[in-house]
């Protein structure tokens, strides 16, 4: 999907790379569209420095994910990859693209990990949509990705989170903030 003229979304994943949404979110992703959502996924680089593929076949990927998913809008904002940095021109930048799209709700990367890009786009993404006035915290240089078994290990996570609210497969979501509850019986979650 081609940026341009953005309609707005309801539901918006900013992520580092492009298959980063579909590996942390894809489920969720998905159910938001079936339920008729406009939902959106905004990545801030091409993933030039991953160990496979190529920039051009993550694209191609990406398009396809795009389809699969159904998302109303999925566009690469081609920020440098391996070097994300919560800068103000790189917060501005993704600031105007959430500006335009509109989101209701955003998923971002969780804040603390072991890639410095999903931990530089959660921060930018964080500052970008709640003008955050703290500095995001220095952030550990060197990557490890260990590639062998990752879809047998993410079918692993999804079940074991699936597992705590009874169902086949969950994706875990953290919030900063607290969330209002108007009806404690409407929760999704249960104690028993």
């Amino acid at each position: 999907m081609k940026r341009g003229r953005a309609q707005s979304v309801d539901l918006l994943a900013v992520v580092a790379h492009p298959d980063d949404a579909e590996l942390s979110c894809g489920g969720t992703l998905a159910g938001a569209v079936r339920r008729g959502y406009r939902v959106g996924v905004l990545d801030l680089t091409r993933g030039e420095m991953g160990t496979r593929g190529t920039p051009e076949t993550r694209a191609r990927e990406a398009r396809a994910a795009a389809r699969s998913l159904g998302l109303h809008h999925r566009e690469n904002l081609g920020l440098l990859d391996a070097g994300l940095e919560p800068t103000r021109s790189t917060i501005l930048t993704v600031a105007a693209r959430v500006r335009a799209l509109r989101p209701r709700v955003v998923i971002l990367p969780y804040w603390e990990g072991r890639h410095p890009d999903h931990v530089a786009a959660s921060h930018i993404g964080y500052r970008a949509c709640y003008r955050s006035q703290f500095d995001a915290p220095k952030m550990q240089r060197g990557v490890h990705i260990p590639l062998t078994g990752l879809e047998e290990r993410l079918d692993a996570i999804c079940r074991y989170y699936g597992s705590l609210v009874g169902v086949r497969y969950g994706e875990p979501f953290l919030t900063r903030e607290l969330l209002p509850v108007d009806d404690v019986l409407q929760l999704p979650g249960r104690s028993l």
